[in-house]
């Protein structure tokens, strides 16, 4: 049942009597409702009791005809009262989208005297008023022969809610009553509802659930694939399956806490200098400052129109002038659908440093230096554009021109990108910064599958790291703990949610994936003739300890191989001479084959619904709850 949206939505009772019956001051409303999207800024109305009342003005008597927008309303976050007071939204709230029981119970006050309006969402006390505008006979009260529901003088409050139930009783509720009755004329039961509890608190023990309201297991996220699995998932449903501005967020929760879990990150960084330490932490930060702008692009591609590209440039240019000299930057951008970084880094109060971070070797990084070495070819992923002046690097109009490309994509926007806006910043040809640039990147492999929504963040990692002075050796060690700090979040997540036949081959690649890390970095480490042997030795050990966790506890969830008990062996001495191997050994049924019972044809049992007694009220004052507690008794059982 959907509730009109107009205000006319009206509920009344009528009666055959002439005579005019008293108003009700004290009475109390449930409702199950569920609403469909946030209410609006000034809330969605509950119900009126009436369309318009009088109010006397000043101490001359005088009665003016008011228009109210509901006797209750459902606020923006969740909260139902009225008059500003809406209570503790953290404790008790409507969510969106989820069945909620809303109980109103109003005691109008005498003259002289203040009236009471109470709420409970879900049996939990919400708002709760005491004002001498709840008067018998005023406003609160209902007309026996009226009463509006989903009704307000404003347009904008009405409508989007779904009802279900609703009970108007002539009696004023406390909370103990409120509770008692949480089960009657329910039609869910109990049991679906313990369900749905016990899916929010698995929901909640995920890793990513610091993150998403509702995050998914970690084996699903295109971060985790494109980490592990740019070689392998080529022409696959995990190729090219999200954006950049969506998996920075995943990626920086992970980067962050495989450096701060001591308990689990503390081998993988064991043996690096203080410097590189340091400059692992400074790099992470750069991370966390850049989040924000990441968040705002993806609002942007998600409700692209004019008024959110404008406000998107405005923080943008709040976000540019508020870089100090030697602080960073990571700014993400789109260039004919294909994802790419730029890194601004401030070096003087006049001057700048940027950065184009590209993985595609099929789009941008045809515009980048790059190096043969059979079979393969190498690219310098980072173009470094070096002395840029600040009025170039902040000007309004490149920065608009760049989005304006990640907004609307169009063949030749790359050529644009790089034969255009990037000599703009520098004022000379491309091919002269690529010459003046070479010395300040390497050249590394580009990627293999569609995944620079991944690529290009490790890019930009190993690029900061190196301008740092730190060595390639450690930078593999850090991208050694990030894959065993996803490997943890698969241990965890595991716990609470099983994986199908794909997320049981992700999760043992990314296994795969771990130990090969582990044995290019001890190799590597070895041919430089480090010592190292006392931190490898523990990290090992970590690492094997680890996939051999989560390998046992994928086994345990496939049901191909079942353990059979030990064969039942009836030989040996017999302790007791001729005596029989069991009772019935000298009847003649010993000799008999045994006939195997024909059961018939297989009948599916239906499902099973437990019974709910919290349906059944506790106690029943009159005829009529008698008889409907006789009734639902005789429907459960």
């Amino acid at each position: 049942m959907k509730a009109a949206k107009s205000r006319w939505n009206r509920w009344s009772g009528t009666t055959s009597h002439s005579y005019h019956q008293p108003r009700v001051d004290e009475y109390t409303i449930t409702m199950d409702l569920k609403v469909e999207e946030e209410p609006p800024p000034q809330g969605t109305s509950l119900y009126q009791t009436a369309l318009v009342y009088t109010e006397e003005v000043g101490e001359s008597g005088q009665a003016k005809i008011q228009s109210s927008d509901g006797e209750c309303i459902l606020n923006t976050q969740g909260g139902v009262g009225c008059m500003g007071q809406f209570g503790d939204v953290t404790k008790s709230r409507v969510q969106p989208g989820e069945w909620a029981r809303v109980v109103v119970s109003v005691k109008c006050g005498s003259p002289g005297h203040k009236g009471q309006v109470k709420t409970w969402i879900n049996t939990k006390p919400a708002g709760a008023l005491e004002s001498e505008a709840i008067q018998s006979s005023g406003r609160f009260s209902i007309d026996p022969n009226s009463f509006f529901l989903f009704s307000a003088s404003s347009p904008a409050m009405v409508g989007g809610v779904q009802l279900r139930t609703i009970r108007v009783e002539q009696r004023v509720s406390t909370s103990d009553q409120v509770l008692e009755d949480r089960g009657r004329d329910k039609i869910l039961s109990m049991h679906n509802e313990a369900r749905r509890k016990e899916i929010k608190e698995q929901r909640q023990a995920l890793s990513l659930a610091h993150l998403f309201p509702k995050p998914r297991p970690i084996w699903l996220t295109p971060a985790l694939t494109g980490t592990i699995g740019d070689a392998m998932i080529e022409n696959t449903g995990y190729e090219g399956s999200s954006c950049l501005a969506w998996t920075y967020t995943v990626l920086n929760h992970v980067l962050q806490q495989s450096f701060t879990q001591q308990d689990q990150a503390a081998p993988y960084y064991d043996g690096l200098p203080d410097e590189t330490r340091c400059a692992i932490s400074d790099v992470f930060h750069v991370m966390q400052a850049s989040g924000p702008i990441f968040k705002q692009l993806l609002r942007l591609l998600t409700y692209s129109s004019s008024s959110q590209f404008v406000s998107f440039l405005r923080k943008l240019k709040s976000t540019l002038a508020a870089c100090s000299t030697g602080h960073t930057l990571l700014l993400p951008c789109r260039v004919e659908g294909k994802d790419l970084l730029i890194i601004l880094r401030r070096v003087t109060d006049t001057s700048f440093k940027v950065v184009v971070v590209n993985t595609d070797p099929t789009a941008g990084l045809r515009f980048h230096d790059s190096k043969a070495f059979p079979p393969k070819i190498k690219f310098r992923t980072c173009l470094v554009l070096d002395n840029v002046p600040r009025k170039f690097a902040t000007d309004d109009v490149f920065w608009s021109a760049v989005y304006n490309l990640t907004l609307h994509s169009h063949p030749g926007d790359t050529d644009k990108f790089y034969g255009i806006l990037l000599p703009f910043l520098t004022g000379k040809p491309l091919e002269s910064s690529l010459v003046e640039g070479r010395e300040g990147s390497a050249l590394r492999d580009p990627q293999c599958s569609d995944t620079a929504y991944v690529q290009c963040i490790y890019e930009a990692i190993n690029f900061m790291l190196a301008e740092r002075q730190v060595p390639s050796e450690q930078s593999d060690q850090v991208q050694l703990a990030v894959t065993a700090q996803l490997v943890y979040m698969i241990r965890n997540d595991i716990q609470f949610v099983h994986p199908d036949s794909n997320g049981q081959r992700v999760c043992k690649l990314a296994l795969s994936q771990l130990s090969y890390l582990f044995v290019r970095l001890a190799g590597k480490h070895k041919q430089l003739g480090l010592d190292t042997s006392e931190v490898y030795t523990n990290m090992m050990q970590k690492v094997h300890e680890l996939s051999s966790e989560v390998h046992s506890s994928l086994a345990a969830l496939m049901d191909d191989e079942i353990q059979l008990p030990a064969e039942l062996d009836l030989g040996g001495e017999d302790k007791y001479g001729d005596a029989a191997k069991m009772q019935f050994q000298d009847l003649l049924a010993w000799d008999l084959e045994q006939g195997s019972p024909d059961p018939g044809q297989v009948v599916d049992l239906t499902k099973y619904v437990p019974i709910d007694f919290k349906q059944l009220p506790a106690r029943v004052r009159t005829r009529e709850e008698a008889v409907h507690a006789l009734r639902v008794c005789d429907h459960l059982c």
